[in-house]
């Protein structure tokens, strides 16, 4: 995987001038494929969720129970929804994450207290 604006290097054989070549990687943001980490997957008691979001600015997303209820949602621009979910009884829950060009569905497990 490489990261916006990473380097790479690479050892080359052959001849005269053996050794190693390096080169930059300059990557678009643009041109990178919308996603979104949580993390972690289990959340204990005293964790907070962390939610990565890359290449997206305009979205929206509903935090989902195994019944199928909507129990939390909001968008980009509300934030700090998910520092603290430990008034979740213990059981597994899905994020679903949208947007008109988007969309992704992440588990998460909240262990309670």
């Amino acid at each position: 995987m490489l990261l916006i604006g990473s380097s790479l290097t690479a050892q080359y054989t052959g001849g005269e001038g053996d050794g190693y070549a390096m080169a930059e990687a300059i990557i678009e943001s643009d041109l990178l494929e919308p996603s979104i980490v949580v993390y972690p997957n289990v959340l204990h008691p005293q964790q907070n969720l962390q939610v990565q979001i890359n290449g997206l600015t305009d979205f929206q997303f509903h935090l989902i129970g195994i019944n199928g209820q909507i129990l939390l949602g909001g968008d980009s621009s509300t934030p700090n929804l998910f520092k603290n979910l430990s008034y979740l009884p213990s059981g597994q829950y899905l994020l679903h994450f949208f947007s008109d060009n988007f969309e992704q569905v992440e588990k998460i497990i909240v262990l309670a207290p």
